[in-house]
């Protein structure tokens, strides 16, 4: 039996992650609930204060015994899943990016 799988595809709306990632770019992003250190991944982040879920895109960097999902730019935040944060959740990998790069007088298609 041939199971099939999927991607999911996010414009990016910040600079996050630049200067990998900018706003404009598409990614895709391949389910999977394992991501090593280094991978880009994108994770679902639930705010049980203001009660949202936004998506995230973040390296993976493991230290210990907590798993850092760091931006790139320092003007956003870095979330750290461990023994006392649990509404972090892996949603799958980055798997291919259409960089879409417009400069101001020109036309992007």
């Amino acid at each position: 039996m041939k199971y099939r799988t999927f991607n999911l595809v996010v414009d990016v709306i910040d600079n996050s992650m630049s200067p990998a990632l900018i706003k404009g770019d598409t990614v895709a992003v391949r389910p999977s609930f394992k991501a090593e250190n280094g991978h880009m991944v994108a994770i679902l982040v639930t705010d049980e204060k203001k009660q949202t879920t936004k998506l995230y895109i973040r390296k993976v960097m493991i230290e210990d015994n907590y798993v850092i999902f760091k931006a790139a730019n320092r003007d956003y935040p870095s979330f750290v899943y461990g023994e006392d944060n649990n509404n972090i959740h892996v949603v799958g990998i980055l798997s291919l990016i259409h960089i879409r790069r417009c400069r101001r007088y020109s036309l992007c298609r």
